[in-house]
């Protein structure tokens, strides 16, 4: 099936796949995403995105030339390539990501099966932010609870611990909005965020802990330890609500490792953001000036804070309790004004 089938499909009536919602926005694909929310679209609505079901090739494509890589400390976790109808997003080992020059379709090719859960994973948690960035979206790579009708945002490095954070803010009541990503907008002199799905992905252990009564999760993608939580589908809102911090996490270990708040400068909250953003196009110039212009002014609008902690689960609720001490005594603060 080329890229273009279906495009073909839909303008003939036929109706190559499901429809589901991601960060309010509908996307038809042509393979079951059971992490999203399936919906039935009104007559006449468009997809968004329409990403074309995963087909096996007898050998992978062979750009001239990486536009960008991604690194995850270890090797080569990601690679951009420009090709003449569009972009090529390569999981090394994995499968390719073929994607429209406008960001609207998306084929998706390997070399050998993929199994359905790492699939949905790559395409969700990676592929699927990206696109919305291309066409403008301002996606973040961060964790967001709502408290007391305010998001709190946490930010940091692949297992500094926004998931684990997430969950446990969940367990105390507050509603969880993702534990990966989220859309940021500007409204008037707030900037809001609205959670792309509920989703949840923790290790077994942390799991058991933090959410006993949860029914098992199915692994999030074969080369992980983490797995997906079924989440109700009312967590969260499809309506952005204001941020109110954005926390960046920074663990640490080594005797009399305690729980710290600091605030962060603007530049600083500004261009941590600018680190976390989810970007199709890193090198594009227009693009990257774009986005820090944006960021700039949701760093003057949201407080950014440096959370340290010592990597230690019995700790957790005292960072918990840390957060929602400062999150209300910043509610009454703004109150007194």
């Amino acid at each position: 099936m080329n890229p273009n089938a279906i495009e073909d499909a839909l303008a003939q009536g036929a109706h190559p796949g499901q429809t589901y919602l991601f960060a309010n926005r509908p996307i038809c694909c042509a393979f079951p995403l059971p992490a999203l929310a399936g919906i039935e679209p009104k007559p006449g609505t468009r997809p968004s995105i329409r990403v074309d079901a995963a087909r096996v090739v007898a050998r992978s494509r062979k750009p001239r030339q990486w536009r960008h890589q991604w690194h995850d400390g270890r090797r080569i976790s990601l690679a951009l390539a420009l090709q003449p109808d569009g972009l090529l997003l390569r999981f090394p080992r994995l499968c390719d990501f073929v994607i429209s020059a406008d960001a609207s379709r998306i084929g998706i090719e390997s070399l050998k099966p993929l199994d359905a859960d790492t699939l949905e994973h790559l395409l969700v948690d990676q592929v699927l932010p990206r696109c919305l960035a291309q066409r403008d979206a301002l996606m973040l790579h961060a964790g967001a609870v709502e408290v007391d009708g305010r998001t709190l945002l946490f930010v940091g490095d692949t297992g500094a611990g926004k998931s684990t954070l997430a969950a446990l803010l969940h367990r105390e009541g507050h509603a969880l909005l993702s534990d990966d990503c989220v859309e940021i907008d500007i409204v008037g002199n707030d900037a809001t965020a609205r959670g792309t799905y509920p989703s949840l992905r923790l290790y077994e252990d942390s799991a058991s802990r933090i959410l006993p009564t949860f029914p098992p999760g199915r692994r999030a993608a074969h080369y992980s330890d983490k797995s997906r939580l079924a989440l109700p589908r009312t967590v969260g809102s499809t309506v952005g609500s204001r941020i109110s911090a954005v926390y960046f996490l920074e663990p640490r270990s080594g005797a009399g490792a305690g729980v710290a708040l600091a605030p962060k400068a603007r530049a600083d909250t500004c261009i941590g953001l600018m680190k976390n953003c989810f970007r199709l196009d890193p090198p594009d110039p227009s693009r990257a000036k774009e986005l820090m212009h944006r960021l700039s002014a949701v760093a003057t609008r949201v407080r950014g804070y440096s959370l340290t902690y010592p990597h230690d689960f019995h700790m957790a609720s005292e960072v918990v309790a840390m957060v929602l001490r400062q999150c209300r005594a910043l509610e009454m603060k703004e109150h007194r004004l």
